[in-house]
């Protein structure tokens, strides 16, 4: 009989201190399909279910218990279970229609995960035979940014494989397999001391702004690099041998460094420690990492190699738990508000646009935005980077007090001025 148990994964476990530990406030992972047209309830329902039980994420619980886990079961899907709900929304209007579905959203992103439940939760609401809202949320601590872009990318190709009367893939790479492997293993001397340089580094090196910023409201700038800049920018990075990720991070490492006036900054980034094989794991494998970077005053060249060498670095001691952390840096003081810098990378493999054809169905993600809901600005920058084939998107999220929105504009221009073909961005 295969075995039904595994520990946390490191991640698991950090990500666990953190949410317990009061450092995070708890939320879930969400996704939301408009769907206009003839759709199949039927096949997207099998969809659904078939997602469930070939990935075994979607199917733990957490032992001893939600408040104190220490490790996850696989608890199967019985073969009359329905994973999904179903509801007839009588509504006055589409727009009444869709701010049904925000509020419900809304308000599942928010719910805590209690014993017995699944770690998900699939809506699937009706206006009337052609209109329909997919809500999807999932518990955190066993569904990361990969995850998120897999279920949308699978649930699809299952859905339009259904219809053709082909059956969906049974089975998937297991996560509770591969976080007993990782566990497998305990934190080296040296990965301990790694992270205890790193952290001391990162103490010595917090964000302080920078003489004579302008103090403005938190807010949102985005940039976006389009196909043919994007081909440009994938070109120059195959010739220097570094990823567009890494030229990311050396590009917004060295603006704003120079915004501040500094050599020195330490950067928090998103480590994912899926094996290679497994990238299309569904699980918790995304855990942030400092990076600690200096002679940031050079050339962009020279920054990305530094960038480079602190990834490597990081991914090769990621291996820590909570308590590991801790035990290293005693001394060393946790941050306070605002004095964090913050880069969190997402590679997609389809289309960026939200709204696309599929068949005779017309399906716009994220439709159906949260409401009332506000996400705290902590780090004094965070900058996500979505990643497209054919399209950039970076997002900078400012804290006003203690970077403001012309330190934080400045910083974005920069970034947009190491593009190679600078003339095809959009600034906003």
């Amino acid at each position: 009989m295969p075995d039904m148990t595994a520990p946390l994964t490191f991640e698991q476990d950090r990500y666990v201190a953190k949410i317990h530990g009061g450092g995070w406030v708890h939320k879930n992972v969400w996704h939301s399909f408009e769907i206009l047209g003839d759709l199949d309830r039927e096949a997207l329902l099998a969809g659904l279910d078939a997602f469930v039980r070939r990935h075994d994420a979607m199917r733990v619980e957490l032992l001893p218990d939600l408040d104190a886990p220490v490790e996850q079961r696989d608890v199967p899907v019985a073969d009359d279970e329905q994973v999904a709900g179903c509801q007839h929304v009588t509504a006055a209007s589409t727009e009444q229609f869709s701010r049904y579905a925000s509020v419900v959203l809304s308000r599942d992103c928010l719910e805590p995960w209690s014993g017995g439940q699944r770690p998900f939760r699939f809506r699937l609401l009706r206006y009337d035979d052609r209109h329909h809202a997919l809500l999807a949320t999932f518990q955190q601590v066993v569904f990361d940014g990969r995850a998120h872009e897999v279920f949308a990318r699978e649930l699809w190709r299952d859905y339009a494989a259904i219809l053709r009367g082909d059956s969906p893939p049974t089975t998937a790479s297991s996560f509770l397999a591969a976080a007993r492997q990782q566990r497998a293993t305990v934190a080296s001397a040296r990965t301990l001391a790694d992270w205890r340089d790193r952290l001391e580094f990162a103490a010595a090196n917090r964000w302080r702004p920078p003489a004579g910023t302008t103090p403005t409201d938190n807010g949102v700038l985005t940039v976006e690099f389009p196909a043919e800049a994007v081909a440009a920018l994938r070109a120059q990075c195959a010739e220097r041998r570094c990823s567009l990720q890494q030229w990311v991070i050396g590009a917004f490492a060295r603006a704003t460094a120079a915004a501040a006036g500094r050599r020195r900054l330490t950067l928090w980034t998103t480590m994912d420690t899926r094996p290679s094989r497994d990238r299309d794991m569904v699980g918790m494998f995304a855990g942030s990492s400092p990076l600690a970077l200096d002679d940031l005053h050079h050339d962009l060249p020279h920054v990305v190699t530094r960038v480079r060498g602190q990834l490597l670095t990081a991914l090769r001691h990621q291996g820590m738990t909570a308590a590991d952390i801790a035990s290293v840096a005693p001394d060393v003081p946790a941050a306070g508000a605002g004095e964090e810098i913050h880069v969190h990378l997402r590679s997609f493999s389809g289309d960026h646009r939200d709204t696309g054809d599929s068949g005779p169905l017309r399906i716009t993600a994220a439709a159906y935005p949260l409401r009332r809901i506000v996400i705290g600005q902590t780090s004094a920058l965070h900058l996500d980077c979505y990643d497209y084939p054919d399209h950039l998107r970076l997002r900078l999220r400012y804290r006003g007090d203690v970077v403001g929105r012309p330190l934080a504009q400045s910083i974005l221009d920069a970034v947009a001025a190491d593009m190679p073909d600078r003339q095809l961005t959009r600034i906003s």
